[in-house]
């Protein structure tokens, strides 16, 4: 296939997002995506209680994960039986929010530690290196510097509106 015809096809497959007579909307019931969290010191989670005989959900339980109630989330949609939140092969599980933000903030950590993330200063040494290929006077080069906006900084630059945090906080 041609690439102006592989291009004309991509187009075709994509033309859907751009029109405003279909709507995105979830095929799920309203509840598996709105939960809404009753105690802000906890952090919830659906968890695939099926899937290779339960091993998720005994491996969630394993890490301090339980079922989470009509104490703890309202569910709409979603009725509360059997002492669980169940939608098809799901569960609603909860866990100390703490807990769960350490555990996804060592993650992460471990995720930039082998992506190789920048470490302190790069961005200095990478501006340092980047004028040194540019022609001009030593004096005006120092005068630049890096612009590292705060997160309020960068959510009025991208024009976008605090969300609400989903781990409830």
């Amino acid at each position: 296939m041609e690439v102006s015809r592989m291009t004309r096809k991509a187009r075709e497959d994509i033309e859907f997002l751009f029109d405003d007579n279909i709507i995105a909307k979830p095929l799920a019931p309203s509840g598996i995506e709105s939960a809404v969290l009753k105690n802000k010191n906890l952090y919830l989670k659906w968890i695939n209680c099926s899937f290779q005989n339960g091993a998720m959900y005994d491996a969630a339980k394993a890490k301090g994960f339980v079922n989470a109630g009509p104490n703890d989330a309202d569910v709409p949609g979603i009725p509360f039986k059997e002492g669980a939140y169940r939608y098809a092969e799901m569960i609603l599980m909860k866990m100390d929010r703490n807990m769960a933000l350490g555990a996804i903030k060592a993650s992460t950590l471990r995720a930039l530690r082998q992506a190789g993330a920048p470490q302190e200063g790069t961005t200095k040494r990478f501006l340092k290196d980047a004028l040194s290929e540019v022609a001009g006077p030593q004096e005006l080069k120092k005068k630049i510097q890096v612009f590292t906006p705060d997160a309020k900084e960068a959510d009025a630059l991208l024009g976008s509106e605090q969300t609400q945090n989903t781990l409830g906080g």
